[in-house]
């Protein structure tokens, strides 16, 4: 179920996120999907250490400034850039991928430390941008 909020409103949404985690930078109002956050928590609960949310929903104007496709998961609420401090992205998304499998989708961005998680597009797999390129975490 998708959830709006306005942009002020300071809510603890979980055990460990509140919806100013999640808000976009120049539109008042938040959309956060509830599925995503029972993600993220497990997620969360999986590393037992905070998890940060590097950008959460994304006005149309603040998704095209940061280079985010046009049709991205952000706009909806159904997504969310993550890194861990001194967890390498790649260990994040394998033990995404090994909690919720193709449920979701997961972006591994190595180079700038961080993954992408989404549930609009699930099972889908990427590297770097969304290009398509199937990640194999057995590797």
């Amino acid at each position: 179920m998708l959830m709006c909020y306005w942009r002020w409103e300071r809510l603890q949404l979980t055990k460990n996120f509140k919806t100013t985690e999640f808000r976009s930078r120049d539109y008042p109002v938040i959309l956060i999907d509830t599925e995503l956050l029972k993600v993220l928590q497990g997620i969360r609960d999986a590393f037992g250490k905070p998890v940060n949310i590097n950008s959460g929903f994304r006005s149309q104007n603040h998704n095209t400034d940061v280079g985010g496709s046009y049709n991205s998961a952000h706009l909806m609420g159904k997504a969310a850039d993550i890194s861990i401090p001194n967890v390498p992205a790649r260990q994040i998304a394998q033990v995404a991928s090994a909690l919720y499998g193709k449920k979701i989708a997961i972006g591994l961005h190595e180079k700038e430390n961080y993954v992408h998680i989404d549930v609009l597009y699930s099972g889908n797999w990427y590297i770097e941008k969304l290009s398509n390129k199937v990640v194999n975490f057995n590797d």
